[in-house]
């Protein structure tokens, strides 16, 4: 375990201690990856990881698409932040937004061609960085992992969130 000895866990009980350890090894873990993913994507690619997850989640979607709320909720982002990241796909020209056939009053935001050819392209390097990051995990291990982050995201994700 990474020490933090720039924090005083004098006064903190075990149990306290073992939590923000915890926390401060999955925040620093989680940090370097996007980091690491990021740089790569936009290096290869010229698209920021954020851009890459919101193709990721469309291409896996009905139809290439998501409703808006939708997407807000899967990217933990509030109605106006998944607007602004969604006019800058746009603008590059990797998604469309359309009205929601059966429901005027939503939107559901689309690959374009362009969007899915990037994600295509992008992929490869994504997965390869991915096999680089958690290669070293036994497939136990990988297994214990995703069953872990799966159920701490499970435990605290409440669908259509007030905004953050």
């Amino acid at each position: 375990m990474v020490e933090h000895q720039q924090i005083d866990f004098s006064g903190l009980e075990p149990g306290e201690r073992d939590l923000i350890e915890t926390w401060l090894a999955f925040a620093q873990a989680y940090v370097a990856m996007v980091d690491t993913l990021d740089r790569r994507l936009e290096a290869a690619h010229h698209l920021p990881v954020a851009w890459f997850e919101v193709l990721a989640r469309l291409s896996h979607g009905p139809g290439g698409g998501l409703r808006m709320l939708e997407l807000a909720d899967q990217l933990l982002l509030s109605r106006s932040g998944v607007t602004r990241l969604m006019d800058r796909l746009e603008a590059a020209g990797l998604i469309r937004r359309e009205v929601y056939p059966s429901d005027r009053r939503g939107t559901v935001a689309l690959l374009t061609d362009v969007g899915r050819a990037a994600f295509q392209s992008a992929s490869p390097d994504f997965l390869d960085e991915l096999g680089v990051r958690f290669g070293h995990l036994s497939a136990d291990e990988a297994a214990l992992l995703r069953s872990t982050l799966a159920g701490l995201a499970s435990a605290n994700m409440a669908p259509s969130a007030p905004p953050r």
